[in-house]
């Protein structure tokens, strides 16, 4: 039987163990493979049209991707569409938005990679992507079909290349955003925050590394002036700024060798090491390097978090231009006292739901304080009432599968509504 709330059921219920199979590293996989998977492409033409023919009635929030930079694989073209499904998919079961209000899309401009062209099971167009000028046209019919249709709605933008699709002529009148620049920037930052507490150096004293760029790079710090030093190589680099802090974006396996890390610890009695590159079999450093001489290593292997919803919840019941930077001090702030002892810099993911509510909350008493919210019934709410509420308004898979059970059993006559599809 295919239902959706089943799925979503046994998704929180296992959360650790499923989230890698819904997104990173499986997603990459799947995009791989996706004309070998999919076989439903949606119809071409009037984009208002299209638009008009999705059945559900209210959508919160699509996220939207060209396929033209998917994680570390490239221009996929159309077989980008796992990323959205993917991600989407991630907002459901661990920020409790509602599956009917999700919208993926892939937008079907070409692509410069050959290799699709020549597979018969492509669905997509076999021509070279498309040149700026006729993608902007195309990304504004989108965004006033979509926003006509959904005025409400959130729009995020996905591995598109280059990264920032029209933000600047987007934010001011759209409420959107890109997941890399302000979600996983955020996120990244927020557990950088708390290794930098565990290593008991004042935060000015800290010097990062990065080895790769993009969008994601770009998200979590702004780059530094280097006085004009031209270094020739990332040995030559890493020996210039003797870092606090290494962070992999460079999509290349196993270049943090263990001639870096070592350099890492002799440098570093808390040494700080993000490998952040995707896809997962591309990480900076994997788990065959040993890292037994190194106790004292902050290390950031793949986690959970990484993938984090937590802000999505906040965007969907608020929005505020200071959003990143909220959203980086309540992820730091998230750790219980267990998670403290046990030197987490990150919570627990089985804790993912309880942190998405903690950051919206912070979210929103951001947005009050900025006098810049937009639902004035709960100012005056205390934070635990506050949490009830946006509990409230979060999906519940449990709940939606007891009702679907009930019916079925006859126990109950009346239809259900899924309460966080109303709110």
């Amino acid at each position: 039987m295919n239902n959706v709330h089943s799925f979503y059921h046994l998704v929180t219920n296992h959360i650790r163990d499923i989230t890698p199979l819904i997104y990173t590293p499986v997603v990459g996989d799947a995009c791989e493979r996706w004309s070998e998977i999919y076989e439903q492409p949606e119809d071409q033409g009037n984009l208002a049209d299209v638009i008009a023919n999705w059945p559900k009635p209210k959508v919160a929030i699509s996220c939207i991707t060209d396929g033209s930079r998917i994680l570390g694989l490239g221009d996929l073209g159309i077989n980008g569409m796992g990323i959205p499904i993917g991600k989407l998919a991630l907002y459901t079961a661990c920020a409790g938005v509602c599956p009917k209000m999700t919208l993926p899309l892939t937008l079907d401009l070409g692509t410069n990679n050959k290799s699709p062209w020549d597979d018969p099971f492509y669905m997509g167009s076999r021509h070279r992507r498309c040149g700026p000028a006729e993608e902007q046209s195309f990304l504004d019919e989108l965004m006033a079909a979509l926003t006509s249709r959904w005025p409400e709605i959130i729009i995020q933008f996905e591995d598109f290349q280059p990264p920032f699709p029209a933000l600047d002529g987007y934010k001011e009148h759209y409420a959107c955003f890109n997941d890399d620049i302000k979600g996983t920037g955020a996120v990244v930052f927020g557990g950088i925050i708390n290794a930098i507490k565990r290593s008991k150096l004042p935060f000015k004293e800290h010097r990062v590394v990065f080895l790769g760029s993009g969008s994601a790079g770009i998200g979590y710090f702004a780059r530094q002036n280097d006085r004009g030093r031209q270094l020739k190589s990332f040995d030559e680099g890493m020996d210039y700024v003797k870092p606090t802090i290494l962070i992999g974006l460079s999509t290349l396996g196993d270049v943090f060798t263990p001639n870096i890390l070592g350099k890492m610890a002799t440098w570093n009695t808390a040494p700080i090491i993000f490998p952040l590159s995707n896809p997962s079999r591309s990480l900076s450093v994997t788990s065959s390097v040993p890292l037994k001489p190194m106790a004292a290593l902050s290390l950031l292997l793949d986690h959970p978090f990484r993938r984090s919803p937590s802000p999505i919840l906040s965007a969907r019941l608020q929005h505020t231009p200071r959003a990143k930077e909220t959203i980086c001090k309540a992820l730091s702030r998230a750790l219980d006292e267990d998670e403290i002892a046990r030197g987490l810099i990150y919570p627990d993911i089985s804790r993912i739901r309880e942190v998405s509510v903690i950051v919206a909350r912070n979210v929103i008493r951001t947005a009050q304080k900025d006098k810049v919210d937009r639902n004035i019934a709960i100012r005056d709410m205390s934070d635990a009432d506050l949490e009830t509420w946006i509990k409230a308004r979060m999906y519940d898979p449990h709940s939606e599968v007891q009702n679907f059970e009930s019916q079925i059993s006859g126990l109950s006559s009346s239809p259900h509504i899924c309460y966080a599809c109303h709110k």
